[in-house]
């Protein structure tokens, strides 16, 4: 919705009832995941290899958006996700880096939740991707995450009550471009992310 009406996303603390039951969705979202088995070989091969990339073998892929900058653009972009007992880890993404297919991996691996999650659990975790373009130069990104379980509770939405965990997600971004026309780099900070999951 485009209209909270003045609720706020950000109160939060233990035993918390957040009452959205107002809200009138103004559109959606439909997440669909799909078995690492039915995304292109190109990305299997680094995300579906228990031989050469243990850390890097993932659970099942989400239809990422796309990303990157004009001259290059990333498109068809598939993210990987490893789900085990101890963490949820966003492992890197395959997409098509100026019309190719690329696999790129998050080294280290994006960690967005340790388990088990308790309320004021907190962890930091940093990744950072790169690739060079021919023709181009080099594109990549580097993201400290601040995650923090600030609340627990009852979270009522038009369409039901749900008992639910609050975390408080940080992302601090930086991207980095180089020109091999120009032998020019840069690295720009994005402005701070702070999401209310």
């Amino acid at each position: 919705t485009n209209n909270i009406q003045g609720l706020d996303p950000t109160l939060t603390g233990a035993n918390f009832t957040w009452d959205f039951s107002t809200l009138v969705a103004a559109n959606q979202k439909v997440d669909t995941f799909f078995s690492v088995t039915s995304t292109p070989l190109a990305y299997q091969f680094y995300f579906n290899n228990i031989f050469l990339y243990p850390n890097y073998k993932s659970s099942y892929a989400t239809k990422g958006p796309d990303i990157g900058i004009p001259q290059v653009p990333i498109t068809e972009v598939f993210n990987f996700i490893k789900n085990s007992s101890s963490a949820y880890d966003n492992v890197g993404f395959g997409s098509k880096i100026s019309g190719i297919p690329s696999s790129t991996q998050n080294t280290p691996v994006d960690r967005e939740y340790v388990f088990p999650m308790n309320y004021n659990s907190n962890h930091v975790s940093n990744s950072s991707f790169g690739f060079s373009v021919p023709g181009f130069g080099y594109y990549g990104q580097s993201m400290e995450r601040i995650d923090t379980v600030d609340g627990w509770g009852s979270l009522i939405l038009p369409n039901g009550t749900y008992n639910v965990l609050k975390v408080k997600s940080i992302l601090n971004k930086i991207d980095t471009t180089y020109l091999d026309t120009f032998a020019f780099g840069t690295t720009v900070a994005r402005p701070k992310e702070v999401c209310h999951c």
